[in-house]
C-alpha cells in the first residue's frame, strides 16, 4: 500500500556512517533471544523474544554508541555495537551491568513474521446480528485502535475469510509499530503517532460479505494520512472478490470522466444535482473539479447497490463524496463475475 512505501522511503534515508548497521539483526542480548533493527541514520530499536514493542535506540555523536530509551522516553541503557558484513557484536550497559550483544543479519521481514505469527486476536465487542449470523470486532491486546472483524463459529469458507482479515490486520499493526518506533527514535514520544483502523460499513447478503474500514494516522510526515480499506468475500468459498472485478474491464482502474458509466451515473452525483459545474457554490465547485479529474472507485457493495467514492488528498478530504449506484442502473456495466456475485447476494438467508 502507498503508506508502507512512504514509510520505507523515510527509513531508507540517512548518513553513510550508520549504513553498516542498517537492517535487521537476529541474535541475543545477554544470552536471551532478541532482534535489532536500524535505518540508515542509525535510528532503531531492539525487541526481546517476540515482543511487539521494544526499546528505542538513538545513535550518539561518537558512533558506534547508542542510547536506549523506553516507550515513555526515559533513558534505560547504552549500547556499543560494531557491524561488519553479516555480523553484529557489542555490549549493552544498564545500571552498571554489561551484557553481550551478538547477532547476524537477516531478511528485514524476519522478525515481523515471527512476532506477528505469535499475536492473538481478542474480541472487543459483538456486532449486531447480520444475515442471521454473529460477527465481532477483534484486535491484538493493547492495540484496540486497530480493529477488524471476525465471524463467530465459522463455517466452510468463512474460516478463510477470518484468516484473510487477520493477516491484513497484522500487516497494518506491523506498519503501526514501525511508525511508532521511527518517531520514538527521532525523539517524539507524545503524541505516539501510528495508525488507527475502524470499521465503517458491514453488509452480509446471501453469501457475499462486504466490509469497509477507515484508516488514518501519522508517521512523521508533515501531514496526516487517511483513506478507506475494503474487503469483499464469498463466504461459501472464502474467495476474496475485488470490487473492480465486479465491473466491466474498462472500469477496472476506476470510472473516468467521459466514459458511459460516468456520464450516466457518476456525473450527476459529482454535480450534486445541478446541471453544470458553474451552478455549484464555489466551495463545492472546487470539490467537483477535483472529482472530475479523478476516477470514481467502488468502496463496498450493499443491498441497494454499489458504493462509490474518490481517493481524496489531505487538502480535499472535506469534500468526502460517496454515493450508492442502484443495481438496476448498474446492470449494463457489470462484468459476468459481477452479475454472478450479485446473484449470490440474493441467496436465501443463512441459518
Amino acid at each position: 500500500m502507498p503508506r508502507r512505501l512512504v514509510l520505507a522511503a523515510v527509513l531508507a534515508a540517512g548518513s553513510a556512517c550508520a549504513q553498516d548497521c542498517a537492517g535487521t539483526w537476529d541474535g541475543t542480548v545477554g544470552g536471551a533471544p532478541a532482534m535489532l533493527q536500524f535505518n540508515w541514520d542509525g535510528l532503531g530499536a531492539w525487541y526481546p523474544g517476540t515482543a511487539l514493542t521494544g526499546a528505542v535506540l538513538r545513535p550518539r555523536d561518537e558512533a558506534p554508541g547508542w542510547d536506549e530509551f523506553d516507550e515513555q522516553g526515559q533513558p534505560t541503557a547504552s549500547l556499543r555495537l560494531a557491524c561488519a558484513g553479516q555480523t553484529l557484536a557489542g555490549e549493552r550497559t544498564a545500571g552498571g551491568k554489561r551484557a553481550a550483544v551478538q547477532a547476524r543479519r537477516v531478511e528485514d521481514n524476519t522478525y515481523n513474521r515471527r512476532r506477528l505469527a505469535a499475536a492473538e486476536l481478542v474480541a472487543l465487542r459483538a456486532l449486531p446480528e447480520n444475515n442471521g449470523r454473529v460477527l465481532e470486532l477483534v484486535a491484538v491486546p493493547g492495540f484496540a485502535q486497530l480493529a477488524t472483524v471476525r465471524i463467530r463459529q465459522p463455517r466452510a469458507g468463512e474460516a478463510a475469510v477470518n484468516e484473510r482479515l487477520r493477516v491484513a490486520l497484522l500487516q497494518q499493526l506491523d506498519n503501526h509499530l514501525q511508525c511508532q518506533a521511527l518517531l520514538r527514535a527521532r525523539g517524539q514520544f507524545e503524541p505516539p503517532g501510528g495508525d488507527h483502523l475502524a470499521l465503517q460499513r458491514l453488509e452480509w447478503r446471501g453469501t457475499i460479505l462486504s466490509l469497509q474500514f477507515w484508516l488514518h494516522g501519522r508517521c512523521g510526515g508533515e501531514q496526516a494520512y487517511a483513506g478507506p480499506q475494503q474487503f469483499t468475500f464469498d463466504t461459501a468459498t472464502g474467495q476474496e472478490l475485488p470490487l473492480p472485478q465486479w465491473l466491466r474491464p474498462e472500469y477496472r482502474a476506476g470510472v473516468a470522466a467521459g466514459t458511459p458509466l460516468h456520464q450516466a451515473l457518476v456525473l450527476p452525483q459529482v454535480l450534486r444535482g445541478r446541471k453544470a459545474l458553474e451552478d455549484l457554490p464555489p466551495a463545492r465547485r472546487d470539490c467537483a473539479e477535483f472529482e472530475l479529474a479523478e476516477n470514481a472507485v467502488p468502496f463496498a457493495v450493499e443491498d441497494r447497490g454499489m458504493v462509490f467514492g474518490f481517493h481524496y488528498s489531505a487538502a480535499t478530504a472535506s469534500c468526502g463524496l460517496s454515493f450508492v449506484l442502484p443495481w438496476a442502473r448498474l446492470a449494463d456495466f457489470l462484468s459476468d463475475d459481477g452479475r454472478r456475485w450479485r446473484e449470490a447476494m440474493q441467496a436465501p438467508r443463512q441459518r
